[in-house]
């Protein structure tokens, strides 16, 4: 079982950092080859339905990333997720989501605290901007 876990939450024009370095052995698009100039280029930006479109590709073409949407935003802008684990443990995010849920209220016995976490992998959270006009961190995030 794979012991690593990444759930991002995007926000318009922000997204995960190191998304096609975990699916690129599966002849998915780069992003320079999907937005047709690599990120960081001067005077280029790629706007965030085609940030979302490049997601959707890769989840689309992966099993081991899913791609959720939470909501609207302000702007009326999709606000997703962005999970990116092994297949199995994406087949049980359900069941990560609520033992993680359990561990974090703290209202659990140490015993089944450890029995929770001897089965979960380690889960990173990172979430991209805050703020729709900060727009670094959407362009280096699908490189």
């Amino acid at each position: 079982m794979a012991r690593f876990h990444t759930v991002l939450s995007i926000v318009p024009l922000a997204i995960l950092p190191f998304a096609s370095a975990g699916v690129a052995a599966q002849s998915l698009p780069s992003p320079e080859s999907h937005f047709g100039f690599a990120m960081g280029t001067d005077e280029r930006l790629a706007g965030w339905h085609g940030i979302l479109e490049y997601f959707e590709i890769l989840d689309d073409g992966s099993d081991r990333m899913q791609v959720d949407t939470l909501g609207p935003t302000t702007l009326g802008n999709p606000f997703i997720t962005v999970t990116l684990s092994s297949a199995d443990n994406l087949a049980r995010l359900g069941e990560i989501t609520e033992n993680s849920a359990v561990l974090a209220q703290g209202r659990v016995s140490s015993d089944e605290a450890k029995r929770l976490a001897d089965d979960l992998p380690a889960t990173v959270v990172i979430n991209h901007n805050i703020h729709s006009t900060e727009i670094g961190s959407s362009q280096t995030s699908v490189d």
